[in-house]
């Protein structure tokens, strides 16, 4: 894992693992059986995404897990359990898994690694960024105006976008780009 400290908030781990030839349905057994089981009885882990190589020659897995937060995500990663079913891949497996751990805006569009996902155009990430915040601002603007109307412009605007970029990352745009990924993916 990386040594990055994404402070406190969501964090994702993206893991890929290269499978050995004609040991996919064992490794399929073992995310689906051991991984995901250990996973979930762990504080703060918030759900996975496993992106199969399908017909692809490298035959890599992409493993997305989400955490709760930085410090949830360490506990995991330390953890004798952890350890433990790792090492029960080993024989599936070509090589040890690659991490790379990713704490803001970045995965919303595109995926690291060797499994390329293409990332929307440009115009349809503004633009869907641009669906995303214009009525969260303007439901920020009307549920704050009365509470802030004491308070000076630039505070209260910190304060407002605060709000704002919080409903954005955690809720609004996970949503949109799961309801628009038809869209986006086009």
């Amino acid at each position: 894992m990386s040594d990055q400290n994404g402070g406190d908030g969501y964090v994702t781990q993206i893991i890929s693992r290269k499978v050995k030839p004609g040991c996919q349905k064992q490794y399929e057994a073992w995310l689906k059986d051991r991984l995901v089981n250990a996973l979930s009885r762990h504080a703060g882990y918030e759900g996975i995404t496993i992106l199969r190589p399908g017909d692809t020659p490298s035959k890599e897995y992409v493993i997305i897990q989400r955490w709760a937060g930085y410090d949830e995500l360490c506990k995991w990663v330390e953890s004798d359990e952890r350890h433990e079913v790792l090492a029960e891949s080993e024989p599936f497996t070509l090589s040890g898994p690659s991490y790379r751990k990713e704490t803001g805006l970045e995965v919303w569009f595109q995926l690291p690694g060797e499994i390329q996902v293409k990332p929307p155009p440009r115009y349809k990430m503004a633009l869907l960024i641009w669906m995303v915040i214009t009525p969260l601002v303007l439901a920020a603007n009307f549920a704050t105006g009365p509470l802030l109307q004491s308070v000076p412009v630039i505070p209260a605007a910190y304060l407002r976008s605060a709000a704002v970029v919080i409903v954005m990352t955690y809720f609004a745009m996970p949503l949109a780009r799961k309801l628009l990924a038809r869209w986006l993916d086009d």
